[in-house]
């Protein structure tokens, strides 16, 4: 698997259980916020990566470290609560679960409050995966 299949894999996985829980931006997609609007932004950073046996090539595995964020963009003057569900939301659907062999889990949550518009949490986590090449 490449990190663009287990960002496929986690991304369609995300998209499908969200639904229209609030508009969903997913990586290289742009967006213009509408006023009034919660919405959610996945991306991904690429960590390091570490070779976990040896051989000829073509059959050398690698074990492979991403972050993943999920950025929840709720309304102000209405409390943390709408903004607090959506986390545990994202929660329930992704952290310490395997899907076809990447795996998501320490997930953590920051709270990062008030901006001009909009309350912001960010979810981040580890995903992991294998590559073999």
């Amino acid at each position: 698997m490449t990190i663009d299949e287990a960002r496929v894999v986690i991304s369609t996985v995300f998209a499908t259980s969200w639904g229209s829980t609030t508009v969903l931006i997913l990586p290289n997609e742009k967006y213009t916020p509408i006023p009034g609007t919660p919405w959610t932004r996945l991306t991904y950073q690429e960590l390091y990566g570490g070779q976990q046996t040896l051989g000829p090539i073509g059959s050398r595995k690698y074990e492979r470290r991403s972050l993943i964020f999920l950025e929840f963009y709720g309304l102000l003057d209405v409390g943390s609560k709408a903004t607090s569900d959506y986390v545990h939301t994202a929660r329930g659907i992704l952290e310490g679960r395997d899907f076809s062999g990447v795996s998501v889990f320490n997930l953590f949550v920051q709270d990062e409050g008030e901006d001009d518009r909009w309350y912001r949490v960010v979810l981040q986590g580890l995903l992991t995966y294998n590559e073999t090449k």
